[in-house]
């Protein structure tokens, strides 16, 4: 499967603290870890990892990461020929800050991920399946979406961060979005606490042209809708270390088997997102296709 990410990539510095910091709160760390991160870049590493063939859009700065951004992610197997290094700006950036129970926040400087633009979007007639996310500008989101349509591509939405206006027409060319609660809360006004908020935060995307919606639940599981039809699919139980990448791997892995029956693809994808969270960092803890599998096996699921 031919898979275009266009998408953020940024140098990620995980620190690991005992507790989340209180205002006005120090705290000494524990250990420190670097790695490609970005929402754009985990997921086109997640889908290369489940099977996909991945070619990511996206830029750079030319400051010292940037080359270190682009030869790592090409390293893991992505095609990095239309990631562009942009004058005078800074690589995106992201300090993550991790507890011992696997909870997080992110601070993200986007640097030249937010000057992606309409005209970096080309080359797409070959593309089975186009990504993209919130981190960034929604303008070239439009474009690829709308070429992708043309040729009769799969498009692939992850409404994060969450935004509270979206253009309508972004939501129509989408085939499939896949916002977490939160994110689902704000883009839809609808708390997904229950079956039937989660029944109605998805007719809210429905109704606005999407075919597929999944919201993604953490420990409670993956809620989807499509056509008519509608279902909860459990999480698997782990203990988590760091939730950084869960979304990303599992959107990764989901894409790599969009071939295959909806819940059974949600099932595999969740598997995968159950092995990142036990390790520490993003695109370090994203499992492979064989790691998903033999873990499924383990688990009494063939």
């Amino acid at each position: 499967m031919q898979i275009v990410m266009l998408g953020s990539i940024n140098l990620d510095e995980t620190l690991q603290v005992p507790h989340l910091p209180a205002k006005g709160e120090t705290l000494i760390v524990a250990g420190i870890q670097q790695a490609v991160g970005g929402k754009g870049a985990n997921q086109a590493v997640a889908a290369v990892r489940g099977g996909g063939q991945v070619s990511f859009y996206g830029r750079v700065g030319d400051d010292p990461f940037g080359a270190q951004l682009k030869s790592q992610l090409q390293a893991t197997g992505v095609d990095v020929a239309h990631l562009q290094t942009t004058p005078a700006t800074s690589s995106g950036r992201a300090f993550i800050v991790v507890d011992h129970e696997g909870n997080n926040t992110i601070s993200v400087i986007s640097g030249a991920n937010a000057l992606v633009k309409a005209s970096d979007v080309t080359d797409l007639d070959s593309a089975d399946v186009v990504m993209a996310t919130f981190e960034t500008p929604i303008a070239a989101t439009l474009a690829a979406f709308k070429q992708a349509k043309r040729r009769g591509a799969t498009t692939i939405l992850n409404p994060a961060p969450a935004m509270p206006e979206v253009p309508e027409a972004l939501w129509t060319l989408s085939d499939y979005v896949i916002p977490n609660e939160t994110e689902t809360q704000i883009l839809t006004g609808i708390n997904p606490n229950d079956g039937a908020a989660l029944t109605a935060a998805a007719t809210w995307f429905i109704n606005r042209g999407v075919k597929t919606v999944l919201i993604t639940l953490g420990d409670r599981g993956v809620y989807y809708q499509v056509a008519g039809q509608h279902g909860l699919i459990p999480a698997f139980k782990v203990q988590a270390v760091d939730t950084t990448a869960a979304g990303d791997t599992f959107i990764g892995h989901l894409v790599a088997k969009l071939d295959w029956p909806l819940p059974q693809a949600i099932e595999f994808a969740s598997a995968a997102s159950a092995l990142a969270v036990q390790q520490v960092g993003a695109q370090p803890a994203i499992p492979t296709d064989t790691a998903v599998t033999s873990f499924l096996k383990e688990q009494g699921h063939e």
